[in-house]
């Protein structure tokens, strides 16, 4: 008696794909810059910044920060030589971003800031200068006043662009703000800064110890 043989049909094989055969690229071909601008322009184009004063001196444009100056921002404050007598201590991109969002909205609680300051030939973001209110906890307070402050990068220093920005500043302050008192503290080690001070009108009138540092409290002389 025969016997039937059952033999159970396979699956047909399926076509091997090759990584090989397929063109990926193996760099980008957008312009990951255009795309990052178009996105900045796309999300912020309803927000409504502060009315911050233009200021112009013979080098230098002094104007409101705005978002685009993140980046030269954060390259600032991250240089050692910047915070030496500022704290000490780098600030991280976050960081920079948050006191950058603070200058703005200065303007806009208080009536006074901080400026950008920028080269006039090639429009670089080389520093920064103005009034704060900072309710700082340390004794004698200076609540209540416009506290003045001043950074700039380490290749631009020594060539009076710090002086130039602070006559502007002057200016502004004695047509807009004539009456308020103005202040500043300079860390004791920072002589350069305290000279430059002295040379503005600044007088030294206490010492005081602020976030582990010794500090100079000034209030400038009416001009």
């Amino acid at each position: 008696m025969g016997g039937v043989f059952w033999q159970p049909t396979m699956p047909a094989p399926r076509p091997q794909s090759h990584v090989s055969d397929v063109d990926y690229p193996t760099r980008s071909r957008v312009d990951c810059r255009q795309i990052r601008r178009a996105t900045l322009q796309l999300f912020h184009r309803d927000i409504q910044m502060p009315d911050i004063p233009l200021l112009e001196t013979d080098r230098l444009v002094l104007r409101g920060f705005q978002i685009d100056d993140l980046d030269a921002t954060a390259a600032m404050w991250a240089m050692p030589e910047v915070v030496r007598y500022i704290g000490g201590t780098p600030l991280s991109r976050e960081q920079s971003w948050a006191r950058m969002l603070r200058h703005i909205g200065m303007w806009s609680v208080m009536g006074f800031g901080f400026w950008a300051i920028t080269d006039k030939l090639s429009g670089q973001l080389i520093g920064e200068a103005g009034f704060h209110e900072m309710r700082r906890a340390f004794t004698p307070s200076i609540e209540n006043t416009m506290e003045a402050g001043w950074g700039l990068i380490p290749d631009v220093q020594g060539r009076g662009y710090a002086s130039e920005a602070l006559d502007a500043m002057w200016s502004w302050a004695k047509a807009n703000k004539s009456g308020v008192p103005v202040t500043c503290i300079i860390d004791a080690q920072n002589a350069a800064s305290i000279r430059l001070a002295e040379r503005h009108g600044f007088r030294a009138f206490a010492r005081s110890t602020y976030q582990g540092s010794e500090i100079v409290v000034f209030h400038k002389e009416s001009s």
